[in-house]
């Protein structure tokens, strides 16, 4: 997770600085883009979700079923029990 961590940090910190340096036109008039900026920036935010894909992602599904192991096998047949005719 460190390393994910990490990877995510350095995405954030080259989306910022290329996102303020030469992301944006030179005045308001301006309306020329700079392509290459534009391209590093959505191939950081790829990289940035490919980081936190492999390393935070799945965290929250493994916590969940972990606080909630076995509540659904106790609740399932009572509510089954309500809604099937026997």
């Amino acid at each position: 997770m460190l390393i994910g961590a990490a990877g995510m940090c350095f995405c954030e910190y080259i989306v910022a600085i290329v996102g303020v340096t030469v992301g944006k036109a030179a005045s308001a008039a301006d309306e020329s883009v700079n392509l290459v900026a534009q391209r590093v920036l959505i191939a950081f935010v790829c990289f940035y979700i490919a980081f936190y894909a492999i390393s935070w992602g799945p965290v929250a599904w493994v916590l969940t079923g972990e606080i909630f192991v076995g509540v659904p096998s106790f609740d399932v047949p009572k509510l089954l029990i309500q809604f099937i005719p026997s």
